[in-house]
């Protein structure tokens, strides 16, 4: 039998007991890595089974994890720990972005001959948000010349008539069950429609007169995950109705749906309009921390935008309001 002495022992008892410490955290941020380029796999066979297009509303935050996690893995210590800070800060540059360069829609472009220019809001006010002062106060600071309003319900009726001498038109399905929409505007419009308990999403149509090039507008509302089959129909339902509508159209709404997003892509295609909108518009209630892309407008041939969307105030909501500026063709008043 051969003696081994403490002194033999006890160096290579540190080095491995150092290695076992560090291995635990490196395999957790190797395990981030896998699980994030996996998820974002999965969002790839979206058009397969639709419930993987969850992975796609979060495209973004997987991106930046996995590249913290990479980042991680490559460093000689603290790998787990500087993986989640570097992700952290990922997300609160998504904010920011939002925040700052999302609050200024920059010089708009020039007008082409016989085009006018139509400034539109679309605002989820939020049910649960009684302070229809504040909706009005921001509606009145960002100056649209029509704005969509969802989850807009008679606790803030009031604000219809507030803000009447500046929107005298105006059209609302209050008083039918599960719609909650309404259309302010400056211009006014010659047909107007509201549906909802039906195969597509809860929405309301207006179409403008000659003024604003019969533009017609659709304001929507569609079901939010995890319902996403009812979803989907919702989206090639609305599709087929704005696709079968002549002239230019403009979509807006709340489509609790990402631009990466499987759904939004159907829709687009389906409806033959195109996305104008990209800024992080959801969450609002906790801090200003915008995350993800969920309200947004499509325009059709015929409509252009000339200036940047932006990203307005909450007012109270859980949402924040979207801006874009268009150009329409201009007959005469």
């Amino acid at each position: 039998m051969t003696e081994t002495s403490d002194s033999d022992a006890t160096p290579q008892a540190g080095i491995e007991g150092e290695g076992g410490w560090a291995r635990g955290p490196r395999r957790a941020c190797l395990a981030v890595l896998v699980a994030a380029l996996i998820a974002l796999g999965l969002g790839r066979l979206a058009g397969l089974w639709i419930a993987f297009d969850i992975f796609n509303h979060f495209v973004w935050h997987l991106v930046i994890l996995a590249l913290a996690a990479l980042i991680g893995l490559a460093l000689p210590r603290w790998h787990l720990r500087a993986a989640l800070v570097l992700a952290l800060a990922g997300y609160l540059g998504i904010s920011l972005w939002a925040l700052t360069w999302g609050r200024d829609a920059g010089p708009p472009l020039p007008l082409a001959p016989g085009e006018r220019a139509l400034k539109v809001l679309s605002f989820n006010t939020w049910l649960s948000n009684h302070d229809w002062h504040a909706v009005a106060d921001e509606i009145t600071r960002q100056d649209p010349d029509v704005a969509f309003l969802a989850e807009f319900g008679m606790e803030k009726e009031q604000l219809l008539n507030f803000l009447a001498s500046k929107y005298p038109y105006r059209v609302d399905c209050l008083e039918v069950i599960y719609c909650h929409l309404a259309i302010i505007s400056k211009y006014p419009f010659s047909k107007k429609e509201a549906r909802t308990r039906w195969r597509g999403p809860p929405y309301i149509k207006v179409q403008f007169g000659p003024d604003l090039g019969g533009l017609t507008l659709f304001g929507i509302h569609t079901i939010r995950p995890p319902h996403f089959r009812s979803q989907l129909k919702q989206m090639k339902a609305m599709a087929k109705v704005i696709g079968h509508v002549a002239g230019p159209r403009l979509a807006a709404g709340d489509f609790n749906a990402t631009p990466p997003s499987e759904m939004l892509k159907v829709f687009a295609e389906q409806s033959g309009l195109r996305r104008l909108t990209w800024l992080p518009s959801w969450p609002a209630r906790f801090g200003p921390f915008p995350q993800i892309a969920i309200d947004h407008m499509f325009a059709s041939t015929g409509v252009r935008a000339i200036a940047r969307q932006i990203i307005g105030d909450n007012a109270g909501s859980d949402h924040y309001p979207i801006v874009e500026t268009i150009a329409v063709a201009a007959g005469q008043d």
